[in-house]
């Protein structure tokens, strides 16, 4: 199903390939991918987590980083859990976060003045 490591470790590829600068757009791809936002899984398994930080960095690169968000911040929550809060895979976390929202109040304050 999709709620499964391997599905959503094959999401991380999926987003891998998303990034390069060559590939074309795979929005039927991206839409199925959308559902990881209602995903109510455990964060336990540290590939799953890096699967969905993949996918958050390609919504990003692809301009979708309102939708990048909320992924990144579970990604966040996820890695504390599991990790600490001061180990360097959960700081990243933190840092994808906090730049995904800058990305975001970017985005708003260049609407805003057009």
């Amino acid at each position: 199903g999709f709620e499964h490591p391997q599905t959503l470790a094959t999401l991380g590829s999926l987003a891998r390939i998303l990034q390069a600068p060559a590939a074309n757009p795979a929005s039927s791809c991206l839409n199925d991918a959308d559902r990881v936002e209602e995903l109510r899984c455990k964060f336990d398994n540290p590939r799953l987590l890096c699967s969905l930080s993949h996918y958050a960095v390609a919504l990003e690169m692809r301009g979708r980083v309102g939708e990048a968000v909320p992924i990144h911040r579970r990604v966040l929550e996820g890695r504390r859990a599991l990790l600490g809060e001061e180990h360097p895979d959960a700081v990243e976390a933190m840092t994808s976060l906090l730049t995904c929202q800058l990305k975001v109040e970017k985005q708003q304050q260049q609407q805003q003045r057009q």
